[in-house]
């Protein structure tokens, strides 16, 4: 991967990778084939960084898919902050209206097998919200999200402090899960990881698919701290300042929605032997559960 001094040719002259535009650095990671080198790469974040609702939905693509439905561009590498995430603090502020099959949305969008994410503080802002029109068609199979990602699939994530505050409303979409760490867990395994609660950084989490009622739609939503829809899941440590915490999913009364909302998971499913091991929630104010 490149160092912050890495020297790479563009138009025939020599410059820092660093120096380029964004447009440039897409245009020559495309040009020179090393797409594959950034998705699996090892990454060191040593300083601090902001995203600020400039089209950052996550890393790894959330709306490429081959012929089987699996996502192709998922980041699989791994992601290392610096001394314990102390210099490593991630500032995600998301919002998003598109009509698309499946949408992730989180630090990362879609996170693989191999992916490690660990060391790092992450305070995530994700608003989506999806407006009814009149073409009545389904606009989303699914829409995931999360602090850390949208989707983790058999991904590891180790020594990270989250706060969250996820608010996903829609009219037409089958499916809805968020959750402060990520919004489905397939196959996730969780390692010592805790939240930032303060005045400014409480956990907040609210699915709202009552509209989906209006399109004939199944409207399913799910909400939980770890994840809003889980299976196959290992937990290995988790503390939770639970102080003001709110988890919120609401449907249509009239519609056979399925919904679920829990202090750890709204839904959990496995097929294999699932441990949860060391979970600790505490807190001195009010923990809301709705649904």
């Amino acid at each position: 991967m490149f160092m912050k001094d890495t020297k790479v040719t563009v138009d025939g002259t020599k410059v820092a990778f660093n120096s380029l535009t964004a447009v440039q650095k897409a245009t020559f990671i495309k040009g020179n084939n090393l797409y594959e080198r950034f998705r699996t790469g090892y990454f060191l974040v040593e300083t601090s960084f902001s995203a600020f609702d400039v089209g950052f939905n996550g890393i790894g693509s959330y709306n490429v898919e081959n012929s089987s439905g699996v996502a192709t561009r998922y980041f699989d590498g791994v992601m290392c902050g610096d001394n314990n995430g102390e210099h490593s603090q991630l500032v995600l502020v998301i919002s998003d209206e598109k009509k698309e099959a499946k949408r992730y949305y989180g630090l990362f969008g879609y996170l693989g097998s191999n992916a490690v994410v660990r060391n790092l503080k992450i305070r995530a802002s994700i608003g989506v919200y999806e407006e009814a029109d009149s073409d009545d068609e389904l606009h989303s199979d699914g829409i995931y999200a999360g602090a850390v990602a949208g989707w983790a699939e058999d991904a590891l994530v180790k020594d990270v402090n989250i706060a969250a505050e996820i608010s996903v409303n829609v009219t037409q979409c089958n499916e809805t899960a968020a959750g402060a760490i990520v919004g489905y867990a397939d196959g996730f395994n969780v390692d010592d990881i805790s939240n930032i609660n303060d005045m400014d950084h409480i956990c907040k989490i609210t699915v709202n698919t009552a509209g989906c009622n209006q399109h004939s739609r199944a409207g399913n939503g799910y909400v939980g701290y770890l994840a809003g829809f889980a299976e196959n899941t290992y937990v290995k440590k988790l503390e939770v300042d639970n102080s003001d915490m709110t988890l919120d999913v609401r449907n249509h009364d009239s519609y056979n929605d399925n919904i679920g909302v829990g202090g750890l998971i709204g839904h959990y499913h496995n097929t294999i032997e699932s441990r949860f091991e060391n979970i600790h929630y505490y807190g001195e104010s009010n923990f809301r559960i709705e649904a």
